[in-house]
């Protein structure tokens, strides 16, 4: 599999399809992590898991009727690897700043719930209190729709106290709204960074724990099998033993006692080791001595060529030239002096 891939899903009844590139390739949990962090601090997204009917991961922008797209997460045990796919549309960071306003201006969704719990949480808070710009941070959050359950307070303060320093000449107010939606963007991802990070461990960890229970059983089972496989031919080795040597004598005569199990086993594998054989030039010598070397020393030749026209039979000898080659050479010589 490789990266822009495309595949199409079933997008339900009276619904096209859903188109999905796959993004990337990840070896280990922690690169999958870090891409998806970037993402969330570039866009400030949101994201929320679940898990789909083929037991991948899907993650869903949380911040409702904002269509953006989706990922979903495959692991493949062949190349152990995790699979990102991503579904169409990009990430649109005004929307979700507009998003977080969205009680003065319903734009996304009309049944978003509405938060204005702020002073729970900072009324009684000293760096609220002491801000040296009270007023206008007070106007601010009266003006923000945001679940501040899911804030880190701490990580708003320290981006604020931050861009406050860095811009001290900025305009009074415009640039001050803004610099507090980015301070709640960062603060209100930071819970979320942590929470999909576990997620996605725990998923790893799943999916690892998974492959291992099927590995383990697949070495179980092929294990079973080699064992019963050993325990017929362990029986049937006994039973060719105990059959072949019913009444086995030692060196004085006497009758042994039936071998056990272990002793018919070693006493068969001992009987069937092969002796030490003849080396082979030796024994191919042996043979052609044993069925051959008679028909060499006995072999006969007919010469044709007589005057009477009846075969000759001449004994051929090793070493020593017979009268048919002795004919035959004078006769070739006689035809090269014609």
């Amino acid at each position: 599999m490789t990266s822009s891939e495309t595949i199409y899903l079933y997008g339900g009844k009276d619904h096209p399809k859903v188109r999905l590139v796959c993004q990337n390739q990840f070896k280990r949990v922690s690169d999958l992590i870090d891409y998806l962090h970037s993402i969330q601090d570039t866009y400030y997204v949101q994201f929320t898991s679940s898990e789909t009917i083929t037991e991948n991961l899907k993650l869903t922008c949380s911040m409702e009727g904002l269509r953006f797209p989706f990922f979903v997460l495959e692991y493949n045990e062949v190349c152990n690897s995790f699979y990102l796919w991503k579904s169409d549309g990009n990430f649109d960071i005004m929307k979700i700043i507009s998003y977080i306003y969205e009680n003065h201006c319903n734009t996304y969704s009309k049944d978003k719930p509405q938060h204005n719990n702020w002073e729970d949480y900072f009324r009684n808070d000293k760096r609220f209190m002491n801000h040296m710009k009270k007023d206008m941070l007070e106007e601010s959050l009266n003006e923000l729709n945001i679940n501040w359950d899911d804030v880190d307070l701490d990580e708003f303060w320290s981006h604020l106290n931050t861009n406050l320093k860095s811009h001290m000449d900025m305009e009074p107010e415009a640039s001050y709204k803004s610099f507090i939606s980015i301070s709640v963007l960062k603060a209100h991802i930071v819970r979320n960074k942590k929470n999909i990070e576990q997620v996605l461990k725990d998923y790893e960890k799943k999916c690892r724990r998974t492959i291992s229970h099927v590995v383990s059983e697949d070495e179980s089972h092929s294990s079973k099998i080699n064992d019963s496989e050993t325990s017929e031919i362990f029986e049937q080795k006994t039973s060719t033993t105990r059959e072949s040597s019913p009444h086995a004598m030692n060196a004085s005569g006497s009758l042994l006692a039936p071998p056990t199990k272990s002793d018919a086993y070693t006493y068969n594998v001992l009987r069937t080791i092969p002796k030490p054989s003849v080396p082979a030039t030796e024994q191919l010598i042996s043979n052609f001595n044993s069925h051959f070397k008679w028909v060499t020393d006995d072999y006969e030749l007919f010469d044709l060529q007589t005057k009477a026209g009846i075969p000759r039979r001449v004994k051929f000898k090793t070493g020593k030239v017979s009268k048919v080659q002795q004919e035959k050479k004078s006769a070739k010589n006689t035809l090269n002096i014609k």
